[in-house]
């Protein structure tokens, strides 16, 4: 018959696991091009066209576009807005023509 485990060593293990995942996380924080400062501002900063981007935003990223980027974008078809907030929260208020996909 074979003893249970202690309960000890199983959060122990558990322990071992959540450190193993946070050097990981901080790891490829710190080498990812799109990592976030992990001491300072992380909320939002406004730039061109009032729009409100994350602090890793780069202005020289191809995949970036301003906001009148976008509409013009939209506006001649070539691009969907996506909404994937609740269908609740997308029925009182959403940009016409957006597709609802929540998440």
């Amino acid at each position: 018959m074979n003893p249970k485990p202690k309960f000890s060593n199983t959060i122990f293990k558990a322990i071992i696991i959540v450190c193993v995942g946070f050097v990981i996380g901080i790891l490829n924080n710190t080498f990812s091009r799109n990592g976030i400062e992990l001491i300072g501002n992380w909320g939002n900063k406004t730039v061109s066209d009032s729009l409100i981007v994350p602090n890793n935003y780069q202005p020289d990223d191809p995949e970036a576009l301003t906001l009148s980027q976008a509409l013009e974008s939209f506006k001649s078809g070539k691009a969907i807005f996506i909404d994937c907030r609740l269908k609740e929260d997308y029925d009182l208020g959403h940009i016409s023509g957006a597709v609802n996909l929540p998440w």
